[in-house]
């Protein structure tokens, strides 16, 4: 099986797009290793799955244009992109070339000049790329992943393309700064968001990297390690192996392929601040030091807890529960009034969780100092056999309580 069956069986839910009918997801596009691609779709009468060569002739080859797609020979074609304006883009891996078949089904290509060599800049279709092994678009841009080179370019809507991440020397660096000057190792796959943004699966370096609209790049998933681990916790500090395929949702998910561990992992890459749902107790000593259990969510890297103003010492125990002691009552002890009902607030580096209802903490007032009457035990046997003397032997039981105590003695 080659790499372009597994990647056209991949990327079904893409062409969904391509205007035929409505398409059948549960069944698997076909893009023969050589020359051509299809879809399935669900046939309107019989509600059958339906089959259609949208690409290719069944020949290997390179045809810089034809006026049908169906009529064009391809060459490996290895990944495909909806175009947002119409039609879609399907990179060919043996002609080095990426090519665009337009809404009405004629086919164009859009960079590379059909033979295999260092891209560069300048008009697209006269210089010779690398292999294109992914490709994305959105806005009015194509993303080109070059693994062989180390680097990603970008086609303009006006022909030309330029290197926008990766400095052509294969390695790990550049975080924070311009994506240009970076360095990448084999990027794999790509992923675009609506405003721009541009995620790339590096593959070398077991990290998924984001490049910004503004051209800065920095690492979202993966710590530079090879490995599996870190599920529950900061994608940065988490381990990839060798991801390949990348997809992110309008709503702020973006879902790795994780090869080389047999998973697929998701990021929120648009968190949100932790919530803070209950505390037992709820309620103790103004004085302080009650031990709480904090319970709700998001608690992962927690950076502060705070008691009506006033952070304290806590341990998170797991995304949902943190331990911690209460302070003295901070209202007491700032203005001297009396016990207050305190929010207890978590902030993360998403943000500080809002007050409910379960985030309340109430203390509690000491109560007045009432002094107490010791009891009187009066010997009332005949003869006072306990040697009582004084008071205690004076005793009648006149006003105690009269309950009967041992051998006869009364509680005064």
């Amino acid at each position: 099986m080659t790499a372009s069956h597994a990647v056209a069986r991949r990327v079904l839910a893409l062409l969904a797009g391509y205007a035929i009918a409505t398409p059948i997801l549960a069944v698997p596009l076909i893009a023969t290793g050589s020359v051509a691609l299809a879809i399935a779709t669900a046939g309107a009468a019989q509600g059958a799955a339906v089959i259609y060569t949208v690409a290719g002739n069944g020949e290997p080859g390179y045809a810089a244009s034809a006026g049908s797609s169906t009529d064009a020979p391809l060459g490996q074609p290895d990944a495909l992109a909806i175009d947002p304006a119409g039609g879609w883009y399907v990179a060919n891996a043996a002609s080095c070339t990426v090519q665009h078949v337009s809404s009405g089904g004629g086919l164009a290509t859009v960079a590379g000049d059909g033979t295999c060599g260092n891209a560069g800049s300048g008009t697209a279709t006269a210089i010779s790329m690398s292999i294109p092994r992914s490709i994305a678009a959105g806005g009015s841009r194509l993303f080109v992943a070059e693994p062989d080179l180390c680097e990603v370019v970008s086609l303009s809507a006006s022909g030309t393309i330029q290197t926008i991440a990766g400095n052509g020397t294969c390695g790990y660096s550049g975080d924070g700064g311009p994506a240009t000057s970076a360095e990448l190792d084999q990027p794999m796959g790509l992923a675009v968001t609506s405003t721009g943004n541009l995620f790339i699966a590096d593959t070398g370096n077991c990290v998924v990297r984001e490049v910004t609209a503004s051209g800065t790049i920095q690492t979202v998933a993966g710590n530079g390690t090879c490995g599996y681990s870190g599920d529950g916790g900061p994608a940065t500090s988490a381990e990839l192996d060798s991801p390949e395929g990348l997809a992110v949702t309008s709503t702020g998910n973006l879902f790795i392929a994780d090869t080389g561990n047999d998973r697929v992992r998701s990021v929120n890459l648009q968190p949100s601040a932790p919530a803070v749902t209950s505390l037992s107790p709820d309620a103790g000593p103004e004085s302080g030091g009650t031990p709480v259990t904090v319970t709700g969510e998001g608690f992962t890297g927690a950076t502060a807890v705070s008691f009506g103003g006033e952070q304290v010492p806590f341990t998170v125990v797991s995304d949902s529960e943190m331990l911690l002691a209460t302070p003295a009552d901070p209202q007491a002890s700032s203005s001297g009034g009396g016990p207050s009902v305190t929010q207890v607030t978590v902030t993360t580096p998403d943000g500080t969780s809002s007050a409910t209802a379960g985030s309340s903490f109430a203390y509690l007032a000491k109560g007045p100092y009432v002094p107490l009457t010791p009891a009187r035990i009066c010997d009332t046997r005949p003869g006072n056999p306990s040697g009582l003397s004084g008071e205690a032997a004076q005793c009648n039981g006149s006003g105690n309580a009269g309950e009967p105590l041992i051998g006869g003695s009364t509680l005064d």
